[in-house]
C-alpha cells in the first residue's frame, strides 16, 4: 500500500529510437468521445505537421479530445503504433513494445511559463459541492480540473466562464477565478497540479481532501516553460500501453481497477484505485492490466518545452 505516492527509481534513458510525439497543443476544455472501438482520430501530439511545431507551438482550443485505440496486432491505420529500430539495452524483458486493449482520451494541456525554484510534488485534490453552491479562489499554481460527476462552471475573473460535465477536463491559469456548480445535484472534481515542496505544510483555504500527493520531485527533473497535459487512460483486461518513454515527467492516479507500472531494470509496481506512481522522465516504461476487469486511470504529464512528448521502443 503506497501513502504519499511511489516514485519510480530511474531505469536507464531512453535512446532516441522509435516514433516521437511532439507535446500536444493547448486545450482548455474536452468532452467524451464518439468514435467506435478500433477507429482512431488525429492526436493533439500529432500537429506538428498542420501547426507548424510541437512543444514548442502551443493553442488554445475548445475542441473535444482525441484518442487512439490499440487493436490486438497494435496496429491502427498501419501508422499510430509502428515503431522501428531496437530498445536501449537493459530495457524491460519480455515486454511487447505494441500496445494490446489500450486507449486514451486526450482531456485538457496548456502552458506554463515559469515553475517555482526548488522541489515540486504533484498533489491531487478532491473536490465536491452542493447543488447552486460556489467559492472563490485566489491566484494559485495553474493546473487541470477533472470533472468526476455534476457540472462546473469555471468563472475566472476575467475572461470567459467554461461549463464542465462529467468526465470533461479544464486547464487552469494563474487566475483568480470562482467554483460554481450550476447544477440540480452535487458535483465530485479533482485538481491536479504541481506545486512547490513548502506547500505541502500550508493549510488550505478551501474545503477539499488531499488523494494524492507524490514524493518530492528534484529541481533537475523540471524545466520551464512546460506544457502540462491531462489523458484518462483504459487499458482492458490482459492490455497494456507500448513500451515508451516520455520527455517529462508522469504521474499516474488509478480510477478504478488494477494498474502494474514496469520501469526499465525495476521490479514492477501494481497500483490499485485511489493510488498512484511516478514515472521519471526518459526513462523506459510500460503499464499492464494487472486485474480482470478494465482499468481507468488518469495520466498527468509535465513535459518540459521542446523534448518530445513520447517516444516508442522498437521492437
Amino acid at each position: 500500500m503506497m501513502s504519499r505516492g511511489h516514485r519510480l527509481i530511474l531505469g536507464c534513458t531512453a535512446a532516441a529510437l522509435g516514433r516521437t510525439c511532439p507535446a500536444p497543443a493547448e486545450r482548455g476544455t474536452a468532452g467524451r468521445s464518439t468514435l467506435a472501438a478500433g477507429q482512431c482520430a488525429p492526436l493533439a501530439h500529432r500537429d506538428r505537421g498542420r501547426h507548424g511545431g510541437g512543444a514548442d507551438h502551443v493553442r488554445a482550443s475548445s475542441s473535444k479530445h482525441r484518442w487512439r485505440t490499440a487493436a490486438t496486432l497494435g496496429v491502427v491505420g498501419g501508422v499510430l503504433l509502428t515503431s522501428c529500430g531496437s530498445p536501449p539495452a537493459g530495457a524491460t524483458g519480455g515486454a511487447s513494445p505494441q500496445a494490446r486493449g489500450y486507449k486514451y482520451d486526450e482531456l485538457a494541456a496548456g502552458r506554463v511559463d515559469a515553475l517555482p525554484t526548488g522541489p515540486q510534488f504533484v498533489r491531487i485534490n478532491l473536490f465536491m459541492q452542493a447543488p447552486g453552491s460556489s467559492f472563490p479562489s485566489k491566484t494559485h499554481q495553474p493546473g487541470i480540473l477533472y470533472m468526476l460527476e455534476g457540472v462546473q462552471r469555471y468563472q475566472p475573473v476575467i475572461g470567459t466562464a467554461v461549463d464542465l460535465n462529467a468526465g470533461e477536463a479544464h486547464f487552469q491559469r494563474t487566475e483568480a477565478h470562482s467554483h460554481i456548480n450550476i447544477g440540480m445535484t452535487a458535483n465530485r472534481w479533482y485538481q491536479l497540479a504541481l506545486w512547490p515542496s513548502a506547500a505541502r505544510s500550508q493549510p488550505l483555504s478551501v474545503p477539499t481532501m488531499v488523494v494524492y500527493e507524490t514524493e518530492d520531485i528534484a529541481a533537475s527533473e523540471l524545466a520551464a516553460p512546460d506544457i502540462e497535459t491531462l489523458r484518462l487512460v483504459t487499458i482492458q483486461a490482459k492490455g497494456h500501453t507500448t513500451l515508451h518513454s516520455h520527455g517529462g515527467l508522469e504521474a499516474l492516479f488509478v480510477l478504478d481497477g488494477t494498474l502494474r507500472v514496469t520501469v526499465a531494470g525495476q521490479t514492477p509496481v501494481t497500483v490499485g484505485a485511489l493510488q498512484g506512481a511516478v514515472e521519471p522522465r526518459a526513462t523506459m516504461v510500460q503499464e499492464t492490466n494487472a486485474g480482470g476487469g478494465a482499468v481507468r486511470y488518469l495520466a498527468f504529464f509535465v513535459t518540459p518545452v521542446g523534448e518530445p512528448f513520447e517516444t516508442e521502443a522498437g521492437s
